[in-house]
């Protein structure tokens, strides 16, 4: 169970959020549309109305205070009802790792109540739609920071160790993999043991990790590694030279380098945030 909630963690921190388009609707009669399978995943803020909206094979019907997650490439329907016009804050956006799509890899509900953080929420939709009205470089940016917390807050509500991954022989290869790579960070680790790990030949091996986790499988386990080192930095008393040693660097000048490289700090400059 540890190395299925470590395996889920390392794999969002993974995560590529886009907004495509943000914005505020009081819906009408012509709020409704026959089964379609959008390629973006969709989020509704219900703030007030009444409507249905099918995704996949669930019939949903989200109320006031719902926040609602319609994933990509699944069949889609929606319509008002009774003429209680929903009002609504509204994305599209996409989240993948590597070329997945985020809720086609972990099983999220569809839809939660937060009605007692609508205030948070509002103030969250409001900027999402005046970022993506700037278009900017930096707001495009910033935009991305809004959608990760929105998907945060997802997480916290429904208990991120009871997120439950849809599992496939290839994640089941990927978990053992990442399970190696956290116990022998303090080891000398090669793309050839980590592709024996998977039954898979070293060039496939490499696509096959690029594609799951948008990196190769050596800058994961470097960026782990350096990961470590700043938990030890922070909650521990060993020295630079030790911790280095801890994740895998045998001379102490590469470590130092090499997290200066990753932080943009030195170790011992880090180690004095705590």
């Amino acid at each position: 169970m540890e190395d299925e909630k470590n395996f889920s963690k390392a794999y969002l921190s993974n995560l590529n959020v886009n907004l495509i388009i943000a914005d505020y609707i009081h819906c009408d009669d012509t709020w409704k549309e026959k089964s379609y399978i959008p390629y973006f995943n969709k989020l509704y803020y219900i703030c007030e109305g009444d409507g249905w909206v099918e995704t996949g094979n669930k019939s949903l019907f989200p109320k006031k205070g719902d926040l609602v997650i319609i994933p990509a490439n699944q069949p889609h329907a929606f319509s008002y009802i009774n003429n209680n016009y929903y009002k609504k804050y509204w994305c599209h956006f996409t989240a993948t790792i590597g070329d997945k799509n985020l809720f086609d890899i972990f099983d999220f509900p569809n839809i939660i109540n937060i009605e007692e953080d609508k205030d948070y929420f509002t103030e969250l939709f409001k900027e999402l739609v005046i970022l993506d009205r700037k278009k900017d470089i930096s707001s495009v940016l910033k935009a991305k920071g809004v959608l990760l917390e929105i998907i945060a807050y997802f997480l916290d509500k429904i208990n991120v160790k009871e997120l439950r991954m849809y599992k496939s022989p290839s994640i089941e290869k990927l978990e053992l993999i990442i399970s190696y790579i956290e116990k022998h960070l303090a080891e000398p680790i090669t793309v050839e043991q980590l592709a024996e790990i998977a039954h898979l030949q070293v060039n496939y091996f490499i696509k096959f990790f690029r594609l799951h986790f948008g990196n190769t499988p050596m800058n994961y386990v470097k960026r782990q590694r350096l990961e470590k080192a700043k938990q030890y930095l922070l909650n521990s008393d060993l020295s630079i030279s030790e911790i280095g040693q801890k994740v895998g660097y045998t001379e102490v000048s590469h470590f130092s380098n090499q997290f200066k490289n990753y932080t943009g700090i030195t170790a011992s400059v880090y180690r004095k945030q705590r």
